[in-house]
């Protein structure tokens, strides 16, 4: 028979093994982001060439469609995350109630410092997923964006 400490030691290593799972899915959906933020991106320089070289044309340097293109992959970042993070909330909240009624000593702890560093590491994801499809959007000739139908 397990005494009680036994019994926590058990519950703790599920639950870290459970934990490590948890973070292995949001490392793959991180980079599944990444690469659609890459895809779309990358067919918004496509289809928005003669706007970018009009842009070219009245006196943006590179450095500022560069900017533009990776402040478009943060923005992105940003909702696609807090997207997540409100229905990740939500629903863990939604769990919490109905194990509310069933565990007495139940409570919802969050882990703010995670939450901080999941929404900063999406943000730097955003941006460096923008350096690839930015550099091309920088490279394009005015004149030859313009003139391009």
């Amino acid at each position: 028979m397990k005494d009680r400490e036994e019994l926590v030691d058990e519950a703790a290593g599920a639950m870290g093994d459970l934990l490590t799972l948890m973070y292995g899915l949001l490392v793959i959906g991180a980079v599944i982001s990444a690469l659609g933020i890459v895809n779309t991106l990358a067919m918004s320089v496509a289809e928005r060439t003669r706007e970018i070289g009009v842009l070219r044309a009245l006196g943006m340097d590179r450095t500022g469609i560069r900017r533009m293109i990776r402040l478009e992959s943060v923005t992105v970042a940003a909702f696609g995350t807090l997207l997540g993070l409100a229905s990740g909330l939500f629903g863990a909240w939604a769990v919490g109630s109905l194990a509310n009624g069933a565990m007495a000593r139940y409570s919802l702890a969050l882990p703010w410092g995670t939450l901080l560093l999941v929404c900063l590491v999406s943000l730097v994801i955003g941006a460096v997923a923008a350096a690839v499809p930015a550099r091309r959007a920088a490279a394009l000739s005015p004149l030859e964006a313009v003139a391009e139908t």
